[in-house]
């Protein structure tokens, strides 16, 4: 069975599970938890405890971070198209499309010191001035779409440098 990925560790939940198919050769690859309330606290528990360091990270530093993963991205494009075409049909080029728009998204944030700059305006109203900061928010979760399991699921790193 596919396990979960929480705080750094492979857990596996005893929940019941669903077939994963090929969908060429409807051959059963593996199974793929039905994770519940249990398993969805352990993550966001875990989530609220990263999101205590990670929020205090200089943003260069998680700059660096983001550039090291799109390299090993970039580095494993080929076999990353090749699951998505294992698991979800897609043809390669199709796939590989997918997986590159993910790079692009991994790419766009490896820009968050421009991201994530505040502004300062000057005289708005009549002796008014505005100052915008931007700050970490905390835990947000998302359920990507199955037909586009990377492209989409990289956004989540555009959210998770601010």
């Amino acid at each position: 069975m596919i396990a979960n990925l929480i705080a750094g560790h492979w857990c596996q939940p005893h929940t019941p599970a669903l077939p994963v198919y090929n969908p060429a050769t409807e051959e059963v690859l593996d199974e793929v938890p039905l994770s519940g309330p249990t398993e969805v606290t352990q993550v966001v528990a875990a989530a609220a405890e990263a999101y205590a360091g990670w929020s205090q990270t200089p943003v260069m530093e998680r700059t660096r971070l983001m550039f090291r993963y799109k390299a090993l991205l970039e580095e494993h494009c080929e076999e990353l198209a090749a699951l998505v075409t294992r698991h979800h049909g897609k043809t390669l080029d199709e796939a590989r499309g997918e997986v590159r728009r993910g790079i692009e998204v991994v790419d766009f944030a490896c820009g968050a010191p421009t991201l994530l700059q505040g502004r300062t305006l000057r005289q708005v109203s009549g002796g008014v001035d505005q100052d915008l900061y931007r700050y970490p928010l905390g835990v947000v979760a998302g359920i990507p779409p199955f037909n586009f399991p990377h492209s989409i699921a990289f956004s989540g790193e555009v959210l998770s440098l601010s």
